[in-house]
């Protein structure tokens, strides 16, 4: 639910306005606000989630050549049949997501880059 468009929806149907004064995001599909920590209590010892634990796409080991195509931003064939792709490294390091590319839908283009060369 969109509370800030609800909220508006609410005060149109009743012929005024509305203001939203505070809004708290407690959780967000497998993440809740009970497991957060705040930035200044991160130090040496804080274990944080891998991104490439969070981002649910599939996942593609990516070769060297691969790789190398990859950083540079190279619109690439889509042998893999799927519409997002996170490549990661040898050593499952991310390196870019990938989606299809609009102009060919045969082709897939860089959409998050992570790693630089």
């Amino acid at each position: 639910t969109y509370i800030r468009s609800l909220g508006n929806d609410i005060a149109s149907m009743l012929n005024t306005n509305a203001t939203m004064t505070s809004l708290r995001r407690t959780k967000q599909g497998a993440f809740d606000i009970k497991d957060a920590i705040n930035i200044e209590d991160i130090n040496e010892k804080t274990t944080l989630i891998k991104i490439t634990d969070v981002l649910n796409y599939p996942k593609i080991i990516a070769d060297e050549n691969l790789e190398k195509d990859l950083l540079d931003g190279k619109i690439i064939t889509n042998t893999f049949n799927h519409d997002i792709i996170l490549f990661v490294d040898k050593n499952n390091n991310p390196i870019s997501l990938y989606k299809i590319y609009d102009k060919d839908n045969s082709k897939i283009k860089p959409w998050k880059t992570f790693k630089i060369k």
